[in-house]
């Protein structure tokens, strides 16, 4: 997410202008072209951005360390959201997609970097093998988990889309999200065993 920032000292995301996430090629020249201060952007473009000395990293949120470092706590950012009413409507299809999340990261927390990277689809990897194998290495202690929410880490992904988006202000976090879904998924799982 190239971000271009408005005032210096900027603390507040109303302190900032987002601009479009276009491809690496465009992200660069906006580097380039003062366009942007600052880019959110994964492992391997943040490397390219850095290795063509356009970039520094200035918050690693790749890691568990990094993360916990900058944020204080863990953020679940691969989070499904769905509206309430249809989880509601379709419970069938919630578990579906936990079953398929928690079966996912039982295997990614059974098996190498190497053997992960093994079945990615080369267009997935990109054309550098090495560096997909540094990524995977340095990121996988961020799936060392069984799919449960914290209830911290619900209450940061709020903070974060309601300040994005004032209208979610006034959500419950408690009424939007559950591990309902999951603990199913993973009593079903151990059951298989």
């Amino acid at each position: 997410m190239p971000t271009r920032c408005c005032s210096p000292g900027a603390t507040r995301s109303a302190d900032y202008t987002r601009i479009r996430n276009e491809s690496r090629d465009k992200i660069e020249a906006a580097l380039r072209g003062g366009e942007a201060d600052l880019v959110v952007a994964p492992t391997p473009d943040g490397d390219y951005y850095e290795g063509l000395g356009l970039a520094t990293v200035f918050a690693d949120l790749t890691t568990v360390e990094g993360t916990r470092k900058h944020l204080g706590t863990l953020f679940p950012t691969s989070t499904v959201y769905m509206r309430s009413e249809r989880v509601k409507a379709h419970p069938e299809t919630a578990q579906h997609l936990a079953t398929a999340f928690v079966r996912a990261l039982q295997w990614i927390n059974s098996h190498t970097p190497e053997e992960i990277a093994a079945m990615v689809p080369p267009d997935f990897m990109g054309n550098d093998r090495g560096a997909y194998l540094k990524m995977l290495n340095e990121q996988i202690a961020m799936f060392r988990t069984d799919g449960r929410m914290p209830q911290d880490g619900a209450e940061n992904e709020w903070r974060v889309l309601s300040e994005a988006n004032p209208k979610y202000k006034s959500v419950r976090v408690a009424d939007t999200y559950t591990n309902q879904f999951v603990e199913t998924a993973l009593g079903a799982l151990r059951g298989k065993q």
